[in-house]
């Protein structure tokens, strides 16, 4: 399925909207109080999982000094709104819960700036959470944003909820950090990744915990910069497990990823861009549930597989379409599928470190080294193939052809050392030049 059909984040940004000239994550005349600590309105009982027995007391907002609160809960209904709003300083909640109600009067404010956010920290303020629940229940309500350069949250226990279209559970923009570390974070409405990551750079990173995603067009990791998961489980109910948009990176450690439509995703929301993804997988799992382990639409991606990784898809291990150019560098792995490309794209395959790889290639080239081997399962065509200590005479000792066909470009430069022979494949089969 071609994904570009589908919008992440729901609405163009413009590069002429500017931070003076957009009401910031709060409604009119509910702008952050320049003081310490505030609070203002939208008062209701709190409902907390994490323990606190506190009342809502409305809305919050900080614009300096250091503020540390505990047992406390928030909440507001008014549309545009933050629950939680930290302009300066440094806030530190422990024990608490956030909710929020109420839709969005702008969806590219909410986007880039966190409009309508349940809990939103701007300008290079800190904020720290522990053991908070935070919920939100409309349109353009993301749950947790940092944004700005400079600006750093963390939050450590307990989750992050929201129900409602183009609304992330963790989100950050504009050059600013964000940290989660054993946090439960799920989305439910459209194109709602449950951790994302907006325009103009950001550093998203996920420790322990979940980050799960059931709504249309809502992968479980959406990068549009840089985010790393560490011994999390990352699933998306409808979408991608991850996706990787435009030339931005994603790594994923040890954790348990699985999407629907594929594992993970490298493509650009805006047209192919210079530059390329840089995708890693090292160790944990990966299933694709009705889709490829990798696909990469007008995009070009650069993916590493290591560290023992475990990948299942129901489609191909990698398939590349629509102008892309894929690399995919296996260490050390064993894997199993395909590799596919349309006539618009290339793929290149390197096997290193004992790797071995039982599938077909399709107008793919393929690099192997001393120690790692291919199982051919069905007739493959290479456009380059290097493996010169594999080679003795006219004999491949580590690819099993089993009875299989494999050609080669013979006018390519890259293919001169195999000098346009014919080579007998281990277990029958052929490596010949193309007709």
């Amino acid at each position: 399925m071609n994904r570009s059909s589908i919008t992440r984040f729901g609405t163009a940004l413009p590069a002429a909207a500017t931070l003076a000239a957009l009401t910031l994550g709060a409604a009119p005349g509910a702008s952050a109080d320049p003081s310490d600590g505030h609070t203002s309105g939208d008062r209701s009982p709190s409902d907390s999982s994490c323990g606190t027995s506190a009342t809502s007391s409305g809305r919050y907002s900080q614009g300096k000094g250091t503020v540390s609160r505990s047992n406390a809960a928030y909440s507001t209904t008014t549309p545009d709104a933050n629950t939680v709003l930290i302009s300066g300083g440094t806030f530190n909640l422990d024990t608490a819960s956030v909710t929020k109600s109420g839709d969005t009067s702008d969806d590219v404010n909410s986007g880039l700036y966190g409009q309508n956010a349940a809990v939103l920290t701007e300008y290079g303020a800190k904020t720290n959470l522990t053991a908070t629940d935070i919920t939100t229940d409309g349109r353009g309500a993301n749950g947790l944003v940092s944004t700005n350069d400079g600006t750093a949250v963390t939050m450590t226990g307990c989750g992050i909820s929201t129900s409602g279209a183009l609304s992330h559970a963790a989100y950050v923009a504009n050059g600013a950090a964000l940290s989660v570390h054993d946090v439960t974070l799920s989305t439910s409405g459209e194109q709602s990744a449950a951790a994302a990551t907006g325009w103009a750079d950001g550093t998203l990173t996920m420790t322990g915990g979940s980050a799960t995603a059931t709504g249309p067009g809502s992968a479980g990791l959406y990068s549009t910069a840089k985010v790393t998961a560490s011994d999390a489980v990352i699933t998306s109910g409808a979408d991608y497990g991850a996706v990787v948009d435009g030339a931005n990176s994603l790594t994923l450690n040890n954790d348990t990823t699985s999407g629907h439509s594929g594992g993970v995703q490298a493509w650009s929301s805006g047209g192919k861009v210079p530059g390329t993804a840089r995708i890693t997988v090292n160790g944990g799992s990966l299933d694709a549930t009705d889709g490829d382990d990798f696909s990469v639409e007008g995009a070009n991606a650069d993916i590493t597989v290591q560290g023992g990784a475990t990948l299942t898809a129901s489609g191909c291990l990698l398939n590349a379409a629509d102008g892309s150019t894929a690399a995919l560098t296996a260490s050390g792995e064993t894997l199993s599928g395909d590799v596919r490309t349309d006539s618009t794209s290339t793929a290149a395959v390197t096997l290193a470190d004992s790797s071995s790889l039982s599938g077909t290639l399709g107008e793919s080239s393929l690099t192997l080294d001393e120690t790692s081997n291919w199982n051919v399962t069905g007739n493959s065509v290479l456009t380059s193939f290097s493996d010169t200590a594999g080679i003795s005479g006219t004999t491949i000792a580590n690819i099993t052809g089993n009875g299989y066909t494999v050609t080669y470009d013979s006018s390519l430069p890259a293919n001169s050392a195999l000098d346009g022979r014919t080579y007998d494949l281990q277990g029958g089969g052929t490596l010949e030049p193309a007709s």
